[in-house]
């Protein structure tokens, strides 16, 4: 071959080899907000984030029909490798909620299918599982899970399982297990343990008489701070460690109210800022200047479904105790399905989960579940690009830099790798019933471009989150073809491009109808 032909043909090489690349980097490259979720099979139960960076997770019985049966305690790394360990489990020890200790072993409750016995168990990094069972005679049904700094752990009994009364068990870092319950009454019903800032295990009581309580672990006294309008449905969010040694929570009574417990037991009850539809108030996360984060559920006034926009929000109280609401970019969604699992990032955001919202019969994609997060000065972003439109996320935690959550319709596990642009992910909602476009909804400001074949190219600000509309327009060809048959259906890409991020595209399938 000639050297100039070499010449030209090595760099035809090198040119192709060049697109190659681009297009490759093109495709491997990941959308911004990208929700990973990994299947593993079996009924999901807890999350925890263990001391190596792995998350660890237990499993058991199903709940339901089309559920897997499988009983493990298992991890998975941040490349989304997971390991089960089931020795020692069975039917008669099914693992319930986990736990890191201070002795960077993972703990969880266990007990046997059915009602009564059970106890706790230890599982190492390298995933050897000890049991260690209640003694004999003792309550039973162990269930939600705390460990405190001095390596003890803490559990709560399943009152509905636990025949004698209440009671909170500790277990030593030996697995040698003591029962308190002097300080109890005979109608409590503990709930969410927690260390508190001040050493000691607080928990809530949601029995018909609420009050928050306090456990001192080195003379094991409890003490009940009550004085909480009685309710015949209590529903207990917290308490939530904040600063200076308090703790946040609402025993949402007739009337709800954000609520703060002092180290010395001193309870504060805050209203003045919230909505007087509001029907529940927490679970709680406190950021770092001390302000609590919480779900605000709103009740619907008659003749109003259930789904319209202003029925939730993410409330935020400071220490001095004044409420704001936020719900702008939240998209529309039933109450109770809105903010949850609120978790504050590493970085000083506060994370939470959505449920899939709407009544099935008027069904929209905006109902789809998401990951959200609210900055500091209450802007919202939603992300939801992977999930499945049936997906119930429940838990969050941080790992390795992963944000981690549990799917429990699909069977997996969920991984998102938090990013501070702008998320890149939008739903296509029904074409507009008078014009050529398409309706999405977009998570914040941005650029929107219709384009495909036979279409002409438009593109289309977007000044702010919420529903954008967006025209389709078809080019010379096409247009006369729709001018002949009076209705043409196109396939649409429509791509966003927020401010600040990397454009992400989908497809939308159109009818273009010839205006009259």
């Amino acid at each position: 071959m000639k050297p100039l032909a070499l010449h030209r043909r090595l760099a035809a090489l090198a040119l192709a080899a060049g697109l190659l690349a681009i297009f490759a980097a093109s495709a491997a490259a990941k959308p911004v907000g990208l929700v990973r979720e990994i299947p593993v099979g079996g009924h999901i139960v807890d999350i925890a984030a263990g001391p190596e960076g792995n998350l660890w997770f237990t499993q058991n019985h199903p709940n339901g029909p089309g559920e897997h049966a499988r009983i493990t305690v298992s991890r998975i790394t941040p490349r989304a490798k997971p390991s089960r360990f089931t020795a020692g489990l069975s039917h008669r020890a099914e693992p319930s909620m986990i736990v890191a200790g201070a002795d960077r072993n993972l703990w969880f409750t266990w007990e046997p299918r059915g009602a009564g016995g059970g106890g706790v168990g230890r599982v190492t990094p390298g995933g050897r599982i000890t049991l260690f069972p209640e003694p004999a005679g003792q309550h039973g049904s162990p269930f939600e899970i705390a460990a405190t700094p001095d390596g003890s752990i803490w559990f709560t009994h399943a009152a509905f399982f636990a025949p004698t009364g209440q009671a909170i068990g500790r277990a030593s870092p030996l697995g040698e297990i003591t029962e308190y319950s002097a300080g109890l009454t005979p109608s409590s019903n503990i709930t969410h343990p927690t260390a508190g800032p001040d050493g000691n295990l607080w928990f809530g009581d949601e029995s018909n008489d609420p009050a928050v309580g306090r456990l001192n672990p080195g003379s094991g006294e409890i003490s009940l701070f009550g004085g909480l309008p009685p309710h015949e449905f209590t529903i207990f969010e917290g308490p939530t460690p904040g600063t200076e040694g308090n703790l946040w929570f609402s025993a949402n009574e007739p009337t709800p109210l954000v609520e703060r417990v002092t180290p010395a037991g001193v309870v504060e009850r805050f209203g003045t800022g919230l909505d007087s539809r509001t029907a529940n108030v927490g679970p709680f996360a406190v950021s770092a200047d001390g302000s609590a984060w919480f779900r605000i559920w709103k009740d619907a006034p008659p003749g109003r479904r259930d789904d319209e926009r202003d029925l939730t929000a993410v409330g935020r109280i400071d220490p001095s105790g004044r409420i704001t609401e936020f719900s702008d970019c939240l998209r529309p969604m039933q109450g109770y399905e809105g903010p949850n699992n609120l978790i504050r990032g590493p970085e000083g955001n506060i994370w939470f989960t959505t449920w899939s919202s709407g009544d099935p019969a008027v069904s929209s994609p905006s109902s789809t579940p998401s990951i959200g997060r609210i900055t500091a000065d209450g802007k919202i972003t939603e992300f939801r690009l992977g999930l499945d439109r049936e997906s119930s996320l429940d838990k969050l935690v941080f790992a390795s830099g992963k944000l981690w959550s549990f799917d429990r319709s699909t069977e997996s596990i969920v991984m998102l790798t938090p990013t501070s642009a702008p998320a890149n992910t939008f739903l296509f909602y029904s074409p507009p019933k008078h014009g050529n476009g398409v309706r999405v909804y977009v998570p914040g400001p941005g650029r929107l471009k219709v384009s495909g074949a036979g279409l002409r190219t438009t593109t289309t600000p977007a000044r702010d989150c919420g529903q954008a509309t967006v025209r389709v327009a078809p080019g010379g060809e096409l247009g006369r073809r729709l001018d002949r048959r009076g209705s043409v259906r196109v396939r649409a890409r429509v791509t966003f491009t927020p401010r600040g991020g990397s454009a992400f595209s989908r497809v939308a399938p159109v009818t273009l109808r010839r205006s009259r």
